[in-house]
């Protein structure tokens, strides 16, 4: 039998997101990402970067790195397996720091380190760019901070889609959509819907490479610009959307201190609930009723105390934005 995906109008719910404009804006921010990693990659990799030539070298993953070290390092080439080892480094080293600002990500959810991983990203991109712009022909020291760039972006990618979006390489991406069209050939269509997110993704990875090629030819090292311009672009994007949806000023969104804001906002709250389920203890209509309290007061108390955690519990998890 064959089992149909879910409608367009329900992708909110497959990815497990609370609206659809929130489902397309994470897609939009994905697919932007994969086209810069993509333009990334093709001015690392099409040897353009100066007038002269450039090293070329796979900035976005590191599955050819691990492969030429080991070359290079049998050939006895240790300068160049230096090169391709360091190039690993900083890519992980990129993903280490996405971890590290968030040690507890949730996916689908907003975090307070998002806005400054998505800062130290552009940085590293502009300095990849300014280093570009200032090292000699064949220079090698704009690739490590294009790769850690790369590391924390697809950290953050990785974490908020719980692996579904992965940014700046394809190899996953393409494994799942050979398995997604096996399943559909079989009659199972459940994941159409992740399908259509993956050759989206590939798309868009694949039009980036495509431009790179223009751009390094037309403006040489000078292309790098343009993308550390996209990433911080695409980190204002975000820092606006914290801004709008979490009601916090651009400081505070830039350096992560939202949640302390929504705990100084949850204190108030917290008391004035405090102060309600006390006035129902020491006034309310079940103080009055003392008959039908003296048969069972512990009963009542043990009723309304419960009901008073709980009720304080959600309402922290609310302003807090925290998992319960």
């Amino acid at each position: 039998m064959i089992q149909r995906s879910a409608s367009s109008s329900s992708l909110h719910k497959e990815m497990g997101v609370s609206s659809s404009s929130e489902a397309y804006f994470v897609l939009a921010v994905g697919l932007l990402f994969a086209l810069n990693s993509g333009f990334i990659n093709g001015l690392c990799l099409s040897g353009l970067l100066t007038k002269e030539g450039s090293y070329k070298q796979a900035v976005t993953s590191v599955t050819t790195a691990y492969t030429k070290a080991g070359l290079y390092l049998a050939d006895g080439l240790f300068k160049e397996a230096g090169f391709e080892f360091s190039l690993i480094l900083a890519f992980v080293g990129g993903a280490f720091v996405s971890g590290l600002m968030t040690p507890k990500a949730i996916p689908y959810k907003v975090v307070p380190s998002y806005g400054p991983t998505f800062l130290l990203g552009s940085l590293c991109l502009f300095a990849a760019a300014w280093i570009a712009d200032h090292n000699r022909p064949h220079g090698r020291v704009q690739y490590f901070f294009a790769a850690t760039a790369n590391g924390m972006q697809n950290g953050m990618s990785s974490m908020y889609t719980a692996n579904l979006i992965r940014t700046s390489h394809l190899t996953g991406t393409s494994t799942d959509i050979g398995l997604i069209l096996g399943q559909m050939l079989r009659g199972n269509w459940k994941n159409f819907w992740r399908l259509k997110v993956l050759v989206g993704l590939t798309s868009s990875f694949w039009v980036g490479g495509l431009i790179s090629f223009y751009a390094a030819t037309e403006f040489f090292h000078r292309a790098l610009w343009f993308s550390a311009g996209l990433f911080f672009g695409i980190g204002m994007t975000h820092l606006a959307y914290v801004m709008l949806t979490q009601k916090v000023t651009l400081l505070q969104a830039s350096f992560g201190k939202w949640d302390a804001v929504h705990e100084r906002m949850a204190c108030p709250m917290v008391d004035e609930i405090n102060i309600a389920f006390n006035g129902i203890d020491d006034e309310g209509p079940l103080k009055n009723n003392g008959d039908k309290l003296n048969e069972g007061p512990d009963k009542l108390s043990i009723g309304l105390n419960y009901l008073k955690s709980l009720w304080l519990r959600l309402m922290k998890q609310q302003f807090t934005n925290e998992s319960a």
